[in-house]
């Protein structure tokens, strides 16, 4: 099965007639995994496990969520380029799909969190073109087509809060969230023979997956670390891993027969994940610098051959800037400035070849309606995998825009 799915990834490389909205990547297993703990964070390398923020919904350590005094709501669109480049061929691809929204409301001494955010996406249209051999030497015209769409989504219901807080011994968060998983995934595969413009064979799998997984997260801030005012905090994070209900059919249709198969092996394997990081603030600076480790070698999918997948591995580092927060600085002045870069071993290895991305990003947040709300633009470029043995060289473009506003609920109003 590994080499075949190495010779279906070289096909991919190989095809000069080649057309795809997602990464080429995305067709083995779950997909192409998001990665997105806060529209701030994707300006700054992805860094987020230790960053509390009033502003922003962190998707990534609950114990975050903590330092949110307002009700929260935001919301999360991207533009994705994808220029892959194979040993015969290269080819553009893109899409602008949605990256997220989320809700969270301080009650009481607690912040309850909620959402809707992608974890994984499939999306590829792929055609293969060739010749057939026949009988007496005689040969046709053979085409295939691969489609793959869907992928994996997430409602996280998370509840934080700060058991200790001292301004002079530092402040401890604590959270934990129960992630609803679910998703649909549909493969297709055309085949042509001749000159024919309806496919003679079409197969086509059906794939859904569901279940659940906790993150259980905590932080630690000292204050008062070379000046009154600056703040250096310690977060991790760790999401389980779970076993998700899982149901596959196989559709197959051509030359007037039709047929179904249910596959008896119906589980998804989901990896486990931890999550480190430490950041710095002070009045004008944050800097942070995140590890992210998961355990792709727990990784199951529907009974299939995924000796492909090894345990991935995500350094992060960035930092932003406000110059003023003073409500009556100039607007360039009030903005935030963000930059970053990141490493990120995927869980992808092909013919001892690893898959491997390097990352920059660079941002600016503007603040809009007073303090309390941001939008956000973020900017990131990387390069992923290699040309080496026929595989699959991608550099990623991608503009992320994002909507961050706050209000406050439940204040009681002070008459004068």
């Amino acid at each position: 099965m590994k080499k075949v799915l190495f010779v279906f990834l070289t096909f991919f490389c190989c095809s000069l007639s080649l057309r795809a909205q997602g990464s080429l990547y995305s067709v083995f297993g779950l997909g192409d995994l998001s990665y997105l703990p806060s529209s701030q964070s994707s300006g700054m390398g992805y860094v987020g496990v230790a960053v509390p923020s009033s502003l922003y919904i962190n998707r990534l350590n609950p114990a975050m969520l903590s330092a949110i005094n307002t009700t929260r709501i935001s919301g999360d669109l991207s533009y994705t380029g994808f220029s892959a480049t194979g040993s015969l061929g290269s080819t553009y691809q893109a899409f602008t799909g949605f990256s997220g929204a989320g809700f969270a409301v301080p009650i009481w001494k607690t912040v309850f969190a909620t959402g809707v955010y992608p974890y994984s996406r499939l999306d590829y249209n792929q055609r293969q073109v060739g010749r057939l051999e026949l009988p007496e030497t005689d040969t046709t015209n053979l085409e295939y087509r691969y489609r793959g769409i869907g992928g994996l989504s997430t409602v996280p219901l998370a509840l934080a809060f700060t058991p200790y807080n001292n301004r002079f011994r530092g402040t401890v968060r604590l959270g934990v969230s129960m992630n609803i998983m679910f998703g649909t995934v549909e493969r297709t595969r055309e085949t042509f023979f001749g000159s024919a413009l309806t496919p003679q064979l079409t197969s086509s799998i059906e794939e859904r997956a569901s279940g659940t997984t906790f993150t259980f997260g905590g932080s630690y801030t000292k204050p008062r670390l070379f000046s009154r005012t600056d703040l250096l905090t310690f977060g991790a994070s760790f999401t389980t891993g779970s076993t998700l209900s899982g149901e596959r059919r196989d559709f197959l249709s051509g030359n007037g027969l039709a047929d179904t198969l249910q596959n008896p092996t119906s589980t998804v394997r989901l990896p486990s994940t931890l999550a480190l990081g430490v950041s710095y603030l002070n009045d004008a600076y944050l800097l942070g610098l995140d590890v992210v480790v998961q355990n792709w070698s727990a990784f199951e999918y529907f009974g299939e051959d995924v000796s492909y997948t090894r345990n991935a591995l995500r350094i992060s580092v960035g930092g932003e800037k406000q110059p003023s927060r003073e409500r009556l600085a100039t607007f360039f002045q009030r903005l935030t400035y963000r930059a970053g870069a990141y490493y990120h071993q995927t869980p992808l290895r092909f013919a001892s070849t690893a898959i491997d991305e390097i990352g920059f990003t660079a941002g600016v947040g503007i603040p809009i309606s007073g303090e309390l709300s941001r939008f956000d633009i973020n900017f990131e470029y990387a390069m992923r995998g290699t040309t080496a043995q026929n595989l699959i060289q991608e550099n990623i473009f991608r503009v992320r825009f994002a909507l961050n506003a706050g209000e406050l609920w439940f204040q009681k109003r002070k008459i004068e």
